[in-house]
């Protein structure tokens, strides 16, 4: 449960960073990619991995990442 809990904690720590560039007036000194969520690596964090797709693609939550970010990919997105 605690492992839920902070990929939570991430992912909304992604959002936060995102949310708030789209706010700032200066944001073009920022990185695009330090605010990108690209998930986590299916190889070595398939945990992670697999629940951030259900988060996303079952769940329905956080679906901006999917659209925001090309590089968030999870193999199969009709988990449900």
């Amino acid at each position: 449960m605690d492992v839920c809990r902070s990929i939570i904690h991430i992912i909304e720590m992604y959002h936060a960073m995102q949310v708030s560039c789209s706010i700032l007036k200066d944001c073009q000194d920022i990185d695009e990619r330090c605010l990108a969520f690209i998930g986590f690596d299916a190889a070595t964090e398939a945990r992670y991995f697999i629940y951030v797709c259900f988060i996303v693609f079952t769940e329905g939550c956080y679906t901006h990442f999917d659209s925001w970010c090309p590089q968030f990919q999870c193999p199969n997105k009709n988990m449900g």
